[in-house]
């Protein structure tokens, strides 16, 4: 495990800067996001970030450190005809998930604006014609599962550490939807991991995948009241 990560931070020292989208404090730019999000824990070692699944990580994950959520995703400039990764803080990812429930992300383009080193304002800019929506379906996105593999990621969605192999004729037909299931775990993952746990506990699941469609009310009360309140590591 630690050859990968070692060949993993090699790596990511090789990718040139233009890969990100960056912006200097106050500068704006015209963005279409496309593809999926994926999300990224890391922790602040004092002069670094390093994921949470590397063995740095997990030594301080054990020493209390909590870990900072990131969410990395494709956005094509059209000032530069030009794909590149935009890697957000859990504030800027909330903003972007109010935009995708309102409007609709693949619909519009959308103005950036870098107010201080983490933050952003995003608003809708122009809508985007049927040819343009088209075009950037067949674009050829960077696969940010591959370049930034989540060790953490495969445990997310299970609440025990076990693996159970489930055949198609085992799965009930009243799961919730593919819909549901992203929206609950794409904010779960804004969430540390023992508000995770007191998720499943509390529906009873081990997986978020294993919730039935008539919890899913039950699901969100508990997933709101979650991101209220926090998680007491003590109770």
């Amino acid at each position: 495990m630690a050859d990968r990560w070692d060949a993993l931070a090699e790596r990511a020292d090789e990718l040139s800067d233009s890969l990100y989208f960056n912006l200097e404090k106050g500068e704006k730019a015209v963005v279409v996001f496309i593809g999926e999000p994926h999300p990224k824990e890391v922790i602040w070692t004092g002069d670094r970030y390093v994921e949470v699944g590397s063995p740095e990580g997990k030594e301080l994950l054990e020493r209390g450190k909590k870990p900072t959520f990131k969410a990395l995703l494709n956005v094509f400039i059209p000032a530069e005809e030009a794909i590149k990764i935009f890697e957000m803080s859990a504030p800027t990812f909330r903003i972007l998930f109010k935009l995708r429930q309102k409007y609709g992300l693949r619909k519009y383009s959308f103005e950036i604006e870098k107010q201080s080193k983490s933050k952003y304002s995003i608003l809708p800019d122009d809508p985007l014609s049927e040819s343009e929506r088209t075009h950037m379906a067949q674009l050829e996105l960077h696969n940010l599962a591959e370049m930034f593999p989540d060790a953490d990621d495969s445990d997310f969605d299970s609440y025990s550490k076990e693996k159970k192999d489930v055949t198609a004729g085992n799965v009930p037909h009243d799961m919730i939807d593919s819909e549901t299931h992203e929206e609950l775990t794409t904010r779960l993952k804004q969430l540390p991991r023992l508000a995770i746990d007191r998720f499943l506990k509390t529906l009873g699941v081990e997986r978020v995948r294993d919730l039935p469609a008539d919890k899913r009310i039950e699901a969100f009360e508990a997933l709101e009241s979650l991101e209220r309140s926090g998680v007491n590591p003590f109770e």
